[in-house]
This record gives structure tokens, sequence and C-alpha cells, in this order.
């Protein structure tokens, strides 16, 4: 009970932390893809990151979406949230390039869309995570801790039911000894009646003869 009153009472501080863990953790992820992704097609093409964003704009950031999108579903299967949890993240990395890349193929905006993929993904993220913010708080980023308050709950809960059944069957066998005791005589008593018989028998012997 002890237990369980603490982590109600330690929810709310470790929800914002956990909030706060899993946005950093994800924004260090759309970091890592968007660099290997950026490193792989810089190569490829030979030019700096400056022109491959301007003369290449639409495929930078198709390259960059998937690159985003790999490494943070990879490091939030291994942070152990559910296909959906990753799936919805995923979304929230692909639906910001579409309008972007439509508006930069049809000509209405020019120039590098990099810099404002990047912006909207990051809200996009943001979003998400406030919208299920049940994921990122304690079920999320402290999977490990509840299931060491749960087993230490268990432990707990076993631990009265065999105190509690040591107890029960302490009275038992005090219950089923307590005859036995009451009915043994004490030395004094037992000498007390053989003195008596012994008196008794005398008696008899000294009694008159025929």
């Amino acid at each position: 009970m002890h237990v369980a009153t603490a982590t109600r009472q330690a929810r709310p501080g470790h929800d914002a932390h956990g909030f706060l863990r899993h946005l950093f953790e994800m924004a260090l992820a759309m970091m890592a893809g968007m660099m290997v992704s950026a490193a792989i097609f810089l190569s490829a093409v030979g030019t700096t990151a400056a022109e491959a964003m301007r003369e290449h704009a639409v495929l930078f950031v198709v390259l960059q979406a998937f690159g985003m999108t790999v490494a943070m579903v990879a490091w939030m299967r291994h942070r152990r949230h559910t296909w959906r949890s990753s799936s919805e993240m995923a979304v929230a990395m692909v639906i910001p390039a579409v309008p972007l890349i439509c508006l930069r193929l049809l000509d209405v905006i020019s120039g590098p869309i990099c810099g404002v993929y990047c912006f909207t993904t990051i809200v996009a993220m943001v979003v998400v995570m406030l919208y299920r913010r049940a994921d990122y708080g304690v079920a999320a980023s402290a999977s490990r801790p509840s299931r060491l308050v749960g087993r230490a709950e268990e432990l707990a809960s076993f631990a009265r039911s065999e105190g509690t059944t040591a107890r029960s069957l302490t009275k038992r066998q005090s219950a089923r000894a307590a005859p036995a005791i009451r009915g043994t005589p004490r030395p004094q008593a037992r000498r007390s009646a053989r003195a008596a018989a012994g008196l008794r028998r005398g008696g008899n012997d000294r009694g008159p003869r025929q």
C-alpha cells in the first residue's frame, strides 16, 4: 500500500520527466537520421549541403524524411513503445513533407524547403505526444521502473500472505497442544496423589484383624 501511494504521489512529476525525456530522445533520433541520410546523399551526388538543398530540394527532403522516420521508429521500438505509437510518430514525420513537396513541385515556393520541413516535423511530433501524453509519460519512458514497482507490490503481498499463513498455523498448533498441556498433571499434584494413595493403603493394613 505504501509503495502504491508513493507511486501515485510521484506520478505527475514523473509524467513531465518522461514526456521531456522522450521529446529529447526523439530530437536526437531526428538529428541522427538527418545527418546519416544527408551524408549518404551528399556522397552520392558529390555536392555540398547548401547546393544539394537548393538544386535537389524535393529529393533532399524525401531522403531526410526517410532517415528521420527510420531512426525514430527504431529508437521507439528499442524503448518498447507499441507499433501504434511508432506508426503515429512516423506519420508525424511524413505528413509535413507532403504539402511542402507539392508546393515546391508546382513552383508555388522556391528555394530549399528543408528548414521549414524540420520545423514542422518538430511541431507535429509535439502535437502527437500531447495527444497521446499517457503513452509518453510513466507508461512509456518509465516502463521498467513501473514493472519494478509492480513486482515490489507483488512481493509485499506475497510476504503478507505468507505471514498470515504462518500465524494461522502457529495458532492451530497451539490450540492442538493446549488440551494435552491442560490434561498433564503437575509434578506436585502427582506426588500428592501418590502420598494419599500410600496413606490409604497404610490405613487399610493397620485395620482390625479377625
